[in-house]
């Protein structure tokens, strides 16, 4: 849905991630879109009837390579006319299944290092651009180079590549006039997991001039002005909140980072973690509850000397010596609207305080809702449809931005 900012005049785009709705092939991924969309949005009652509704599309390279069929592309371009849906943002982010096996660890193949995730990501961004129009703006989230303990020598390739997918972004706009962006999904474990380490990496090893002499050979027609233009203008930040608030990253000095650093976020995953403050046994009892086999689940843990423990999954975190004063957060998205659960909390605060900033100073034109865990969650916290939770998380996103919306 759009949103209207009181403060510069220009529209947020809402939605949430389709990544929570099964469809492993193109045909059953639409079959579900189909059922489910339509649903989510008559449901939110922050919706106006009439108006268009945002899609936050998630499309794995089984999905790209059906949609390079003409009837399948035009079925679902008159699909989204009929229904009066529009795509602002893609979910680039895993490559392969999402539902239905393990995925773990397997979420970051192929990572950067790989001319596959080159590929695939180019073809969505060309794929983007038949989905919009001239002068309109898509943003799709990606991994953050790879994972951390494959990270030992993969800068050079994973600069390359993304290098090279700007290059192809800046042709793409000059071809169709559609503004595709690229946006790095920091997270918990991976090669870029703060604020500080993406900002460092893309300094290093994206803004420095012999990167930037690359963009303009890639480019071809470019030179290195307009390489750094084109650099600034398709390669940016995906912020998630979830994967901020684990890090213990105060989420207003993140963003404030990256615009000091000139690094656009152009997208915002609006999430919350976990969070025992105390991990006491009984907060630790009920965290083996979230322990499922599909999802890697990061725990980070501080303790009263603010030092931080990563573990990479929540089985690890378990087996880990005690420690009473220690606060946990988890990488386990949980519903945007709960800020206390069972037996622990949830970092729905911070979600809060950067919607606070959102409404009053915005920091991103895409906000996407990312609570794909639901079929993961335990029991007692599904107790109504997937839709109908979906459209309470849009809506209480919605009244947030009302209530913090200057005047």
């Amino acid at each position: 849905m759009l949103i209207r900012n009181s403060a510069n005049g220009r529209a947020t785009h809402l939605s949430y991630c389709t990544n929570i709705h099964a469809g492993n092939s193109w045909d059953e991924a639409f079959t579900t879109l189909r059922e489910n969309v339509p649903v989510v949005r008559d449901a939110c009652t922050s919706h106006v009837t009439g108006e268009p509704f945002g899609v936050g599309l998630r499309l794995s390279r089984q999905h790209v390579d059906a949609l390079q069929e003409a009837p399948r592309l035009e079925a679902f371009l008159s699909w989204l006319t009929a229904e009066n849906l529009y795509v602002f943002t893609i979910n680039g982010f895993p490559y392969g299944a999402f539902h239905g096996k393990t995925v773990k660890a397997d979420v970051y193949r192929p990572d950067w290092t790989q001319p596959e995730r080159l590929a695939y990501t180019c073809d969505l961004v060309s794929l983007a651009a038949r989905l919009s129009a001239p002068g309109q703006h898509i943003s799709i989230s990606t991994l953050p180079g790879t994972y951390k303990s494959w990270a030992s020598g993969a800068e050079p390739a994973i600069a390359e590549h993304l290098l090279e997918c700007v290059a192809h972004c800046m042709q793409v706009e000059q071809d169709t006039g559609v503004h595709v962006a690229i946006a790095i999904e920091p997270e918990p474990c991976c090669m870029l997991e703060t604020a500080d380490e993406v900002v460092d990496f893309f300094s290093r090893c994206l803004q420095s001039d012999a990167a930037l002499r690359q963009l303009a050979s890639s480019a071809r027609s470019s030179s290195v002005s307009e390489a750094r233009a084109g650099l600034s203008r398709h390669l940016g930040v995906c912020h998630d909140v979830c994967h901020s608030a684990v890090e213990f990253e105060p989420a207003l000095l993140a963003v404030d980072h990256y615009a000091a650093a000139g690094i656009p976020v152009f997208k915002i995953q609006l999430s919350s973690a976990l969070k025992l403050a105390p991990a006491d046994a009984d907060a630790r009892a009920a965290l083996a509850a979230f322990d499922e086999p599909v999802y890697l689940h990061q725990v980070v843990r501080r303790n009263s000397r603010d030092e931080l423990q990563r573990y990479t999954d929540i089985t690890e975190a378990l087996k880990a010596d005690a420690d009473l004063e220690a606060e946990w957060r988890v990488h386990f998205h949980v519903p945007v609207f709960l800020d206390v659960m069972e037996e622990f909390g949830t970092t729905q605060s911070i979600l809060a305080e950067l919607l606070d900033r959102q409404a009053s100073q915005p920091v991103s034109p895409h906000l996407e809702i990312e609570t794909y865990t639901w079929d993961v969650l335990p029991e007692a916290y599904r107790g109504i449809p997937v839709t109908e939770a979906i459209a309470r998380e849009l809506d209480w996103v919605h009244a947030r931005l009302e209530q913090s919306s200057p005047a």
